[in-house]
């Protein structure tokens, strides 16, 4: 995976998003919030997904990670659904990693 602010420098500094949470509440602290996409950049690979790390800039962390994935690969599908594009859309989904530095964030990141 690779930060797509490396791959396209002029664009991702253009396209960057943040958030800024202005009051505690228990699911979420006061803060602002970057957001780094990160694509993956094998050639071979058929993962069509994008990772966004979710950083923090009043705590030097790296928050979590959401894992979306446009739609399955190729290879997860029968012959006759890969051929409708409504279809692999409607597989597309979205999820929070749950170990590593996603873990390590209390009240932010439970399920």
């Amino acid at each position: 995976m690779m930060p797509f602010h490396e791959l396209f420098p002029e664009i991702g500094l253009r396209e960057s998003r943040s958030a800024r949470v202005l009051q505690n509440d228990k699911k979420l602290p006061a803060d602002s919030y970057g957001f780094v996409e990160l694509f993956c950049v094998d050639p071979k690979c058929d993962c069509r997904r994008v990772m966004i790390n979710v950083l923090s800039e009043d705590r030097p962390a790296h928050l979590a990670t959401i894992n979306h994935a446009f739609e399955p690969p190729m290879g997860h599908m029968t012959s006759l659904d890969a051929q409708s594009i409504p279809t692999r859309r409607a597989h597309a989904a979205a999820a929070r990693n749950t170990g590593g530095v996603a873990a390590t964030c209390g009240t932010f990141n439970r399920d």
